[in-house]
């Protein structure tokens, strides 16, 4: 109210006032939908309904060795701790991002 009452337009109201305010939010569930788009990807190429095989995918990886599960079971437990560990690690990342860009879960400097 007080930028509109001192002659401000629209527009510069929001690339001055609100865009800096939304930016780290947005940032922060961008990295933590990322690790949930990798896991739905992952998800639908395991039954077949996304990237097909010849494209690499963790997915592909998982159907081809979940044929050969009792022969092989190693086909399938290292694309599973690959794709868990990089959710992980991009949900892990969002969360520190979302500390580091929130001032107030910052620790006061001493």
């Amino acid at each position: 109210m007080g930028a509109k009452s001192l002659g401000a337009t629209t527009g510069r109201i929001l690339l001055s006032h609100i865009t800096p305010n939304i930016l780290s939010p947005i940032i922060v569930l961008a990295g933590m939908d990322l690790a949930v788009m990798i896991m739905w990807e992952s998800a639908l190429s395991f039954l077949g309904l996304g990237v097909q095989p010849p494209t690499a995918s963790w997915g592909v990886m998982l159907k081809q060795g979940y044929t050969y599960i009792e022969t092989a079971p190693l086909m399938i437990i290292w694309p599973a701790i690959v794709l868990i560990t990089t959710m992980l690690g991009f949900s892990l990342f969002a969360e520190a991002l979302r500390i580091a860009l929130n001032p107030r879960e910052r620790e006061p400097d001493e």
